[in-house]
């Protein structure tokens, strides 16, 4: 394989890459809005640590998936992790 050839596969995988880690990261956040629901609170704090090359893409998809759900979310930029908050209060 040369390195158009690598670069064009990396780019092809790219989607399959960040559709995983936002099935993944969907789990967690839903757990978390449970935990946080049956202790009578009305937001809930996800920390993620993602690959820089996908970062952005999975927070915008997980942004969307929550607003379209009704939530309110926030993201906050670190160095090597995203903190999201959601809440419904």
């Amino acid at each position: 394989m040369n390195a158009i050839e690598a670069k064009e596969k990396a780019k092809s995988n790219l989607p399959k890459f960040v559709d995983s880690y936002v099935k993944k990261a969907v789990v967690s956040i839903n757990n978390n809005i449970k935990t946080s629901v049956d202790c009578g609170q009305f937001s809930t704090r996800t920390t993620l640590a993602l690959p820089e090359i996908v970062k952005e893409a999975v927070i915008q998809e997980l942004e969307t998936h929550y607003q379209d759900l009704g939530y309110e979310v926030v993201s906050h930029g670190l160095v090597n992790f995203k903190i999201i908050d959601i809440s419904w209060a």
